[in-house]
C-alpha cells in the first residue's frame, strides 16, 4: 500500500506536527473506524506535508484518501468525501499542477455518482455541491453542465419553497462562474415564482441572504432594496438594508447608501453606516461632504466620533483653520451628555485630538474632567490612563492604571516598558507588582531580567531585587538572569547568580542548563557534575519556595528534565535513578487531588478549577513530543490516567520510537 511506501521514508527527512513524524500521522489515520473520519484526517496531513514542502508526500496521501472515498458504499457519503479529496488536490496548487488529471477525475466520479441518486431533491444538492467545487477551482466550463443539470431539475420540481430555494442557489453559483446572463434569466423566474409563496417563508433565512448577494454581485443594487424593503420594520430588515449600503459604499456610490441610511429605522445601523459614510469622505479629503453628513447623525456618540476623525484629519493634512469649531462642537455634545461613561469617553477622545492638535494643557484640563466623574467603567478609566501617559501625565497614568483590573492594565505595560529602557529596573518591577494576574505579572519579571542582563544598569543588583516583594517573582527574576547570563555564554556570572537563589526549582534549573551548554560543548564531566549538583537539591521539597505551582509538581518537573539531559549523554542508569525519584511525589500529587490556582482570568471556570494535575504531565509530555525527546516523553505519559488524549499521544509516540 502507499501507506507502506510512506511510512519508510529516512526518519531525517520527515516533516513533523506537534513533535511527531507526518508518517505516525498518517498510520493513525488508518486506526480510525470510519471511512469519514480517515479521509478527514488524512487530508489534515497532506495539508502539513504540502505547507512543509513536501508535496510529493501530500499527493501520496491524497491518493489514499481517495481511495478510501471510493469504496464508501453510500452514495451520498461517497460524493462528499470525493468532493472533499477533490478540494484537497485543489487547495494543493503543486499537486494540481503535477497531477492535474487528480481532482478532475474525483470530481467526475463525484458528477457521476449524483446520476445514480434517485432523490430529485438530493440529485440537485448534490450537483451543486460539485460544481461549487469545480467553480472554486475556476474550471467554470466543467462547472455550467451540472449547473445547468440541477436547474433543469429544479423547472420539474413542483414544491414551491424548495424550487425557489434551489433557483437562488444556482443564480448564486452561475454568477459566481461568471455566467452573470444566465444568472439574471434565473433571478427573473424568482421574482415571478416568489409572488405567489408566503411572504414569511421568503423573507427570512438563507434564501433572502443569497438572493441579496445575487443582486449585489450582478449590480442590481436597486432591486435588492426593493426586495428588503417589503419586510415588516425591525431588526431583520434595518440588518439586509444596511448589507445593501454598504455594497453601495463599497462602489464609492455614497449618495445611494445615504437614502438607504434614511430607511433605517432602529438607531443601530443608521449611526453605523453614515459614520462609515463620513470616515469614506475624510479618508478621501471631502471634508466638507463629510462634515455635511455628520450633521444627519442623530445618535451623539457617534456624531462624536465621526467629529474627532474629521478634526483628526485636518490636524494631519496641516488645515488648522476648522479644527477647533469642530472640537468645540464635539464638547459641546459632551458637556450635556448625562451618562458618565459617554460623557467621560468623549471628552477623552476630544483630549485626545487636542494633544494632536498641539494644546496639551487642554487636553489635560479635559482629561481631569473625565478623571473625576463618578461611576465610569474599566474600559473608560483605561482610556483616560492611556491618554493621559501619551500626555506626558506618567503619575496621573500610573494611579489610575494600577487599580485597573488586569484586562485593562494595557497602559501599564507601556510604562513598565519606558521604565526598562531608561534603566530603571527598580521602579519596573515595584509597578509590576499590580499586575492582577499572575501569568501577565511572572511574564513581565522575565522580561525585566532579560532587558537587565542586555542593557545592563548601574544600579546594584541587590537593590534591584530588594524591591521585589513576592518571593516567587524574586527567585523567577533571579532565574531569568542567570538563564540569559548562560545563553551570553557567562557561566561564572551564571554561578554567581545560583548562590543568591533560594529556591530549589529555579536553582536547579540554572544548573540543568547550564549542563546542557556544556553537554553540547563535549564536556560531560561538567554536565554530570552539575546535574549531580542540581539532582541533590531538586530532592528537598522544603526548599521550594512557591505560590503558584504545589512543590510536589515543581519537583516532578524539573526532576524529569535532570533526567532527559542524563539520557541526552549517555548516562540511562542514572535517568532511570533520577526519573525514579520523581515517581513517587508524582503519585503523591496525583492522589491528593490538589490543584494549582489559577493564573489568569480564563482559568476561574469550575471545570478548569477541577482539572488533575494529569493534565499538566499531558503537556509536558506533548514538550518532551516538541523537542523528539520521543523516550522522556512516553516516562512522563505514565503519570497521566487512560485519558483519549493521552492514548493518542502514546500510540504516536511509539510510532515515532520504532522508525
Amino acid at each position: 500500500m502507499k501507506s507502506e511506501q510512506t511510512a519508510n521514508q529516512p526518519f531525517d527527512q520527515e516533516p513533523t506536527h506537534k513533535g511527531i513524524p507526518l508518517v505516525c500521522w498518517v498510520r493513525e489515520a488508518y486506526s480510525k473506524p470510519e471511512s469519514e473520519a480517515q479521509v478527514s484526517a488524512l487530508l489534515k496531513v497532506a495539508n502539513q506535508y504540502s505547507a512543509a514542502g513536501y508535496q510529493d508526500k501530500a499527493s501520496d496521501v491524497l491518493e489514499q484518501a481517495s481511495e478510501i472515498a471510493q469504496t464508501v458504499e453510500d452514495v451520498q457519503s461517497k460524493i462528499k468525501l470525493l468532493l472533499q479529496v477533490a478540494s484537497g488536490y485543489v487547495a494543493n496548487q503543486y499537486s494540481a499542477a503535477r497531477y492535474p488529471d487528480k481532482a478532475a477525475d474525483l470530481l467526475e466520479k463525484a458528477s457521476e455518482s449524483t446520476q445514480t441518486v434517485e432523490d430529485i431533491q438530493s440529485k440537485i444538492k448534490l450537483s451543486l455541491q460539485v460544481a461549487s467545487v469545480y467553480i472554486d477551482a475556476e474550471e467554470f466550463a466543467s462547472a455550467t453542465p451540472l449547473l445547468n443539470s440541477a436547474l433543469q431539475l429544479t423547472q420539474a420540481t413542483t414544491e414551491k419553497q424548495a424550487k425557489l430555494a434551489f433557483l437562488t442557489d444556482i443564480a448564486s453559483q452561475y454568477a459566481a462562474a461568471n455566467q452573470k446572463d444566465k444568472a439574471a434569466d434565473i433571478v427573473a423566474q424568482i421574482e415571478q415564482l416568489r409572488q405567489t409563496i408566503n411572504t414569511h417563508y421568503f423573507r427570512r433565512g438563507s434564501i433572502l441572504d443569497t438572493l441579496t448577494k445575487v443582486y449585489a454581485e450582478l449590480g442590481n443594487l436597486e432591486q435588492a432594496f426593493q426586495l428588503i424593503d417589503t419586510i415588516e420594520v425591525g431588526f431583520y430588515k434595518d440588518s439586509k438594508l444596511a448589507q445593501v449600503a454598504r455594497e453601495y459604499i463599497k462602489r464609492g456610490q455614497y449618495d445611494q447608501a445615504l437614502q438607504i441610511a434614511q430607511h433605517l429605522e432602529g438607531f443601530h445601523f443608521r449611526p453605523q453606516i453614515l459614520q462609515i459614510i463620513v470616515g469614506k469622505y475624510t479618508t478621501q479629503g471631502q471634508l466638507d461632504q463629510a462634515l455635511q453628513v455628520v450633521q444627519t447623525i442623530q445618535e451623539e456618540s457617534t456624531k462624536v466620533s465621526a467629529l474627532v476623525e474629521v478634526a483628526d484629519k485636518l490636524i494631519a493634512t496641516e488645515q488648522p483653520d476648522n479644527v477647533e469649531p469642530i472640537l468645540e462642537q464635539a464638547l459641546e455634545i459632551a458637556n450635556r451628555a448625562e451618562d458618565a461613561n459617554f460623557k467621560a469617553s468623549a471628552l477623552t477622545s476630544i483630549a485626545q485630538s487636542y494633544r494632536k492638535f498641539g494644546q496639551e494643557n487642554q487636553a489635560v484640563e479635559l482629561l481631569d474632567r473625565a478623571a473625576k466623574i463618578a461611576d465610569i467603567n474599566n474600559h473608560t478609566l483605561a482610556k483616560i490612563a492611556q491618554q493621559y501617559w501619551q500626555t506626558g501625565q506618567e503619575d496621573k497614568a500610573t494611579q489610575i492604571a494600577i487599580n485597573l483590573p488586569d484586562a485593562n492594565q494595557d497602559v501599564l505595560v507601556d510604562i513598565i516598558l519606558q521604565k526598562e529602557k531608561q534603566g530603571e529596573y527598580s521602579q519596573a518591577l515595584q509597578l509590576v507588582a499590580f499586575f492582577k494576574e499572575l501569568d501577565r505579572k511572572f511574564f513581565a519579571v522575565k522580561h525585566i531580567a532579560e532587558q537587565y542582563v542586555e542593557g545592563g544598569s548601574s544600579e546594584p543588583l541587590s537593590d534591584i531585587v530588594a524591591t521585589i516583594k513576592d518571593a516567587e517573582s524574586r527567585e523567577m527574576f533571579l532565574g531569568t538572569i542567570a538563564e540569559n547570563y548562560i545563553k551570553n555564554d557567562q557561566y561564572d556570572a551564571a554561578l554567581t547568580i545560583v548562590e543568591a537563589i533560594n529556591d530549589a526549582y529555579y536553582k536547579a534549573a540554572v544548573l540543568t542548563q547550564l549542563s546542557f551548554h556544556y553537554t553540547a560543548a563535549g564536556d560531560n564531566s561538567k554536565a554530570t557534575a552539575l546535574l549531580a549538583q542540581a539532582t541533590e537539591i531538586a530532592k528537598n521539597t522544603d526548599d521550594y519556595i512557591t505560590s503558584t505551582l504545589h512543590p510536589l509538581y515543581k519537583q516532578v518537573s524539573i526532576l524529569t528534565s535532570i533526567a532527559g539531559l542524563y539520557q541526552a549523554i549517555g548516562q540511562q542508569e542514572k535517568a532511570a535513578e533520577v526519573l525514579s525519584l520523581a515517581q513517587k511525589p508524582a503519585e503523591t500529587l496525583q492522589a491528593s487531588g490538589e490543584n494549582r490556582p489559577p493564573i489568569n482570568d480564563l482559568e476561574t471556570s469550575a471545570n478548569i478549577r477541577q482539572a488533575n494535575y494529569q493534565f499538566l504531565w499531558l503537556q509536558l509530555a506533548q514538550n518532551y513530543t516538541e523537542a523528539k525527546q520521543y523516550d522522556r516523553a512516553l516516562v512522563t505519559l505514565r503519570l497521566v490516567d487512560d485519558l483519549a488524549t493521552s492514548k493518542r499521544l502514546r500510540t504516536r509516540l511509539e510510532c515515532a520510537k520504532n522508525l
